[in-house]
């Protein structure tokens, strides 16, 4: 996996917002709670998801859970605020931001 670093997550951020800018509200201040104050990665999600971000945050997206298995029933389900937790995670949910923006 490439190390994404702060100033290229800033700048995706950054394109992504002038091309398609939102209206903050209530939502984006308790996602922006919800992240630990990570800025540009609410400002991502906000972009991608308006206020349904906040219902994403606990969503098993199979892009996070690439590990699961049909036939390997109880496994881990990965999710945006368990991998918030992890040391590595927040590297991860970069990376999906960055892949969903391709498919903007």
């Amino acid at each position: 996996m490439t190390v994404l670093t702060d100033e290229i997550n800033e700048e995706a951020a950054r394109a992504v917002m002038s091309d398609r800018p939102r209206c903050k509200t209530e939502h984006f201040d308790q996602l922006l709670k919800e992240l630990d104050g990570d800025v540009w990665m609410a400002e991502l999600m906000w972009v991608y998801w308006g206020k349904r971000a906040l219902t994403v945050l606990d969503d098993a997206m199979p892009s996070l859970n690439p590990h699961l298995r049909w036939w390997k029933l109880g496994q881990k389900k990965n999710t945006i605020r368990s991998l918030l937790k992890e040391p590595n995670g927040r590297q991860w949910v970069w990376q999906m931001l960055h892949d969903a923006g391709v498919w903007l």
